[in-house]
């Protein structure tokens, strides 16, 4: 649904801000390793993130990134995947019609219509600070766990 720079994004700053609320640093070589992104491709995501405000870089030997945890509640995802994928259209149609519309709608235009709401909706709602909250559950995670198989 979204750009991997995005994803990353949304997982880097959703580990970013754990590490705050603990009043930890967050460095480019552990915010990489903890959401699976290459290096390079974090430092460019980071680098977005803090030049839109929404987090913060601290410079010297024990440098990284950090968030402020008063702004939790303010950062939606929203902002973030705007700030991370300034081409997300949430209207746009789910076919890729140009003019798709409520007079000219694509075959799928009605049925996705209650979709589309619902995503504006959660993109406007949903809060870092949720996000934060719920990774208290062992069960929610930012990367990929490596699938257990049983023994035959």
């Amino acid at each position: 649904m979204f750009t991997k720079a995005c994803e990353y994004g949304i997982r880097a700053i959703v580990f970013i801000a754990q590490k705050s609320l603990k009043g930890e640093i967050a460095n480019q070589k552990m915010i990489s390793e903890a959401i699976e992104s290459p290096a390079a491709f974090t430092a460019k995501i980071l680098q977005t993130l803090v030049r839109h405000g929404i987090i913060e870089s601290v410079f010297g030997k024990a440098g990284g990134f950090k968030c402020h945890p008063d702004r939790y509640k303010e950062i939606t995802l929203h902002q973030l995947v705007m700030a991370l994928d300034p081409g997300f259209n949430r209207d746009s149609c789910v076919l890729g019609l140009h003019k798709c519309s409520e007079v000219n709608p694509c075959p799928a235009h009605h049925g996705y219509k209650t979709i589309k709401y619902e995503l504006q909706h959660s993109l406007l709602c949903i809060t870092l600070h949720d996000m934060v909250e719920h990774m208290d559950s062992s069960k929610t995670v930012l990367k990929d766990k490596p699938v257990m198989r049983e023994k035959v």
